[in-house]
């Protein structure tokens, strides 16, 4: 069967083609999107139709429930052009050094780029973040800034995370440096 009819939100009815699941992605800025991991069939569609450079995978080696390993996604990537960066992070772990690596990371990586975590929580926990710190927002503020980008965070233990680097990171920005003693 090539399409099926359907009735749309506005109640027009149309024939829509039958064809794979989309990757549900999520916009963060012009440069930079973010969901869940993405099949063979999503890196060929990032490389050649959404204009994509470059991918950051946050999973792990092994991650329980993963569709591709790491390393088989970064060699997908790269057959098509595509830069593959990796800031492995197991859900259990969050750690200062990993949000450090993180934002490294993203800093230098070519964009536009996708960035995804297995089901999406990492990648939005780590935006969120990377957010609070662009616009110098509390944790509240950049959650709800992101909520409407589409971003949620609905673990509370992720949004601990998020008010704990932010407020440590807002801590060290707002500290004044040592003034230089004049002789």
């Amino acid at each position: 069967m090539a399409g099926a009819e359907w009735t749309g939100m506005l109640g027009l009815r149309t024939r829509r083609r039958r064809q794979a699941a989309k990757l549900d992605r999520v916009r963060y800025s012009d440069d930079v999107s973010l969901g869940k991991s993405p099949t063979i069939g999503d890196i060929e569609t990032l490389a050649r139709k959404a204009g994509f450079r470059a991918i950051l995978n946050l999973n792990t080696e092994g991650e329980p429930g993963e569709l591709l390993s790491p390393n088989v996604e970064a060699t997908w990537a790269h057959a098509f052009d595509l830069q593959h960066e990796r800031v492995s992070s197991d859900v259990g772990g969050l750690r200062s050094s990993w949000v450090d690596t993180f934002l490294d990371t993203l800093w230098r990586i070519r964009k536009p780029a996708y960035v995804h975590s297995l089901h999406g929580r990492r990648a939005a926990t780590l935006m969120i973040i990377h957010l609070g710190l662009a616009r110098m927002l509390s944790a509240e503020r950049a959650v709800a800034e992101a909520k409407v980008l589409g971003i949620d965070c609905e673990d509370e233990r992720f949004r601990r995370f998020i008010g704990s680097e932010l407020e440590r990171r807002g801590a060290l920005l707002s500290t004044p440096l040592p003034r230089a003693r004049t002789v």
